[in-house]
């Protein structure tokens, strides 16, 4: 019997197990490999095809060697099979030594090995292998020209964009994006619908939504998949608004969302969340118009899926969330019938995000007792959680240092729930570092840091940041230079905008003048210096140090300004007691660059007010934060307008702003109104701070300097009621 009889009498008797089938075809092989006898090729590729369907692959290679012994490897198809095999086990390797020593190459050949490239993650590879097919006289056909756009579209991935006109630009990636399309258009590949496909997908991954939006648009024909290609890609490349435009563009015109159109759709309405400025309702701040576009989603996905699955169900967790109705989240959260470490991550963020902590960290606890293990992100939101608890919480002295206990704790111990797991990697120590300098533990923040054995840029910046934020400026500056002599070892990475930013904060709160001018040296030289948080910093740190001069300089080179950019310039101006130039800026960033102004503008404004002694002046500028620009006052804004009355005499008018204060005043406001009350003999005025301070529990030192003061204002009184009477 021969070969060909052998396998086409076992097709019949066994059609609907295959794996058995297999296993004979390869058994015979063996045997007629002992008996000795000449196998065709046909039945060497049917063996082959057999052991990928086993996914055995040294019967692979026992067919590879007896191929070459028999001379059979010379035959491009069984080369090509052999490739195959090797490329879909991974073995990446063995098939380019095995391309490389084949004589004859066919498209099939080069496509499986641009294929193998791309899914092991070297699409730079196989585009060089690419061109080379090209330089070595085979032509493409349209398998290989997708195997091409894939590799390229996985190649924009790795590649770092460039921030043009806004947008973030794969300039490499777009040159071969625009080389591969040409090539498309000369064979008319790009009317085909997967080939166009292709094309606004990889469009989209390199920056060019505009390319997308042509290739799409002059298809002749399109199926979900070009749908969802370019709402995904107008979605992920941040322009939410257009993405839903072609959702419904496409609903309108007939075609059914699948489940991809729908995540699609969901990453819009997430970009579009990003964007929004959130609005209070009902005492929450919510994204409006994201939220409203999510219900409908929500609403068209249950009416053409039915139940939402795990994917679907966790994006509108996200989304919800992001949009700040945590009810919602949570009610489609509780409904999923199985949730993924995605989902529980994705609520548990939610919460931190919408300022309720706690809930997060009851829902980490519930996990563990659900016999869900933590994975590395869900570790990252629990620490967020504790590092977002900590911004609520009032420090204590410990040790000389102002530390959030409650929250330092919490985090303690889910570093060491983290830590037992094995699953502090990179971005959980990052987060570590950040949540222990926030909590005022600088000390457990840096014994993370230098246990680090590979510290990213993130890395760094955190740490720098923390030891600012903590009253260590001068360990800052110290880092910042330990980190440029390791980077000239490659040992650690360059500084980025943060890194500089943080330096430059070190800098203002020292004072450091030359260090800060070395520092924008090292900015130029890094190619950094129009980075606007850069600048701003910059700006910054010059008007903190009086050098009005630089901070000028600093400031025209800027070309696009935000109301940070002028806040600084401001702040600088009113530090040095220029009232009028503080009021002129401030006019001219409404005027010129239609910008409002934030909390600390106004801060500024009324220091400035402060120092000059215009009261009726602060008092208009006070009024008009929340009722003309919305800004809620904060306690700063409260202190210095009390401060200037009390100075300039009407305290009436500073007791009730301090009445009036939704904070708890301190003892800052009324040991000032005290003040002002010996300085104006106003004993009425004086016996409301001295109350205040004293019938409330403040402190002992701040009491004892209260009944002293009062003692000389009621002295004062008494003589003045004494000399009256003898007039």
């Amino acid at each position: 019997m021969t070969e060909l009889r052998f396998v086409a009498s076992c097709l019949p008797k066994r059609t609907t197990n295959a794996a058995p089938l297999d296993g004979e075809v390869l058994t015979r092989y063996s045997k007629l490999q002992v008996e000795g006898e000449k196998l065709e090729v046909t039945f060497l590729l049917t063996a082959l095809k057999s052991c990928r369907k086993l996914k055995d692959l040294e019967f692979s290679k026992r067919i590879h060697r007896d191929a070459v012994a028999s001379g059979d490897i010379s035959n491009v198809f069984v080369a090509n099979t052999l490739l195959d095999m090797y490329v879909k086990s991974g073995s990446l390797d063995t098939a380019r030594s095995l391309f490389e020593g084949m004589n004859q190459r066919s498209a099939v050949s080069w496509t499986a090995m641009i294929v193998g490239y791309t899914q092991i993650g070297r699409p730079e590879l196989a585009l060089e292998l690419y061109d080379r097919m090209q330089n070595e006289g085979c032509e493409p056909d349209r398998v290989t020209l997708l195997a091409a756009l894939k590799a390229c579209a996985a190649f924009a991935k790795k590649e770092k964009g460039q921030l043009l006109d806004q947008k973030v630009v794969r300039l490499k990636c777009l040159a071969t994006a625009s080389r591969l399309y040409s090539q498309a258009c000369q064979g008319g590949d790009q009317m085909d619908t997967a080939v166009g496909n292709s094309l606004i997908d990889l469009f989209a991954k390199c920056g060019s939504l505009e390319d997308a939006r042509r290739q799409f648009e002059s298809m002749p024909k399109r199926n979900v998949v070009s749908w969802n290609c370019i709402i995904l890609g107008y979605a992920l490349g941040g322009e939410g608004r257009i993405a839903l435009e072609f959702f419904a563009r496409m609903q309108e015109q007939g075609y059914q969302p699948s489940d991809v159109t729908f995540l699609a759709a969901l990453k819009a309405c997430s970009s579009m969340a990003d964007k929004e400025e959130g609005k209070l309702v009902e005492g929450k701040i919510l994204k409006v118009t994201s939220l409203d576009r999510g219900r409908l989603i929500h609403f068209q996905a249950l009416r053409n899926v039915g139940s939402l699955g795990l994917a679907l169900g966790t994006s509108f967790v996200d989304v919800f969330a992001k949009c700040g109705s945590m009810v919602e989240a949570r009610k489609i959260f509780e409904e999923l019938q199985t949730r993924s470490m995605v989902s529980w991550t994705a609520m548990m963020l939610g919460y931190v995000q919408n300022g309720e902590p706690d809930t997060a960290l009851r829902l980490f606890a519930r996990m563990w007792d659900e016999r869900c293990a933590p994975d590395a992100l869900a570790f990252v939101a629990a620490l967020k959680a504790c590092a977002s608890l900590a911004e609520t919480e009032e420090a204590k002295l410990v040790g000389g240092r102002l530390v959030k206990s409650v929250a330092l704790e919490r985090g303690r111990a889910i570093h060491s729930q983290a830590a037992g797991a094995g699953l502090v990697d990179l971005v959980v120590a990052n987060t570590l570092i950040d949540m222990y300098a926030k909590c005022g533990s600088i000390w457990d923040a840096r014994h993370v840091f230098e246990a680090m054995k590979k510290r990213s840029a993130v890395s760094w910046n955190c740490i720098l940041m923390g030891c600012v934020h903590n009253g260590e400026a001068e360990l800052a500056l110290e880092l910042y230079r330990r980190m440029q002599r390791q980077q000239s070892s490659s040992s650690s990475p360059p500084p980025d905008a943060v890194t500089f930013v943080a330096a430059l904060k070190a800098c203002a709160t020292l004072a450091a003048l030359e260090v800060g001018k070395q520092i924008e040296a090292e900015i130029c030289n890094a190619g950094l210096e129009c980075e606007l948080m850069v600048a701003n910093s910059l700006v910054d740190l010059y008007g903190k140090s009086g050098a009005m001069g630089e901070a000028e300089r600093v400031f025209s080179s800027v070309p696009r300004k935000d109301v940070v950019t002028w806040s600084c310039l401001i702040a600088g101006y009113s530090s040095r007691g220029d009232a009028l130039l503080v009021f002129e800026l401030f006019e001219r960033m409404q005027v010129e660059d239609k910008l409002q102004p934030d909390g600390i503008t106004f801060l500024s404004l009324l220091t400035s007010c402060a120092a000059a002694g215009l009261a009726s002046r602060a008092k208009e500028y006070f009024v008009s934060m929340q009722a003309v620009y919305g800004i809620t006052p904060s306690i700063e804004h409260y202190n210095c307008v009390v401060d200037l009355l009390g100075r300039v005499g009407q305290l009436q008018d500073a007791v009730e702003i301090a009445r009036s204060m939704p904070y708890d005043p301190g003892a800052v406001v009324w040991m000032a109104l005290l003040d002002a009350a010996e300085k104006w003999s106003d004993p009425e005025v004086g016996r409301t701070a001295y109350e205040f301070l004293v019938e409330r529990g403040r402190s002992s030192k701040a009491a004892g300097a209260a009944s002293a003061i009062m003692a000389k204002i009621q002295a004062h009184a008494g003589k003045l009621s004494k000399d009256s009477f003898l007039k």
